[in-house]
């Protein structure tokens, strides 16, 4: 794969982690001001600016750390096979920014 396809990905995958800020701005006017995110084991209320826009940054930059190490640390033998780890974090964040949003409106 060459770099150009894989910046391509890279770009587009961290548009997608970052998505949960513009469904949170949508429903600004909805959201408590003290919103409850489960982490384990106890449930913990974070305020919205949080949640909104720190958690869903937090996971975009995790993102670009690991498509930076893959795209500039795998071989081309198996860079086609970490691919999947480009996808992870912008799935992560939508899935876990659901049932926030869910439980808070």
């Amino acid at each position: 794969m060459n770099t150009s396809n894989f910046t391509k990905i890279q770009v587009v995958s961290t548009i997608v982690s970052l998505l949960p800020m513009v469904i949170y701005l949508i429903a600004w006017g909805k959201l408590p001001e003290q919103m409850q995110v489960n982490v384990m084991p106890n449930p913990s209320h974070l305020p919205r600016v949080a949640v909104a826009f720190i958690l869903p940054i937090i996971l975009a930059i995790v993102h670009l750390i690991i498509t930076f190490v893959i795209r500039n640390r795998a071989t081309n033998e198996n860079k086609p096979n970490l691919m999947w780890l480009c996808f992870l974090s912008p799935i992560i964040s939508i899935i876990a920014n659901i049932p926030i949003l869910h439980m808070n409106i």
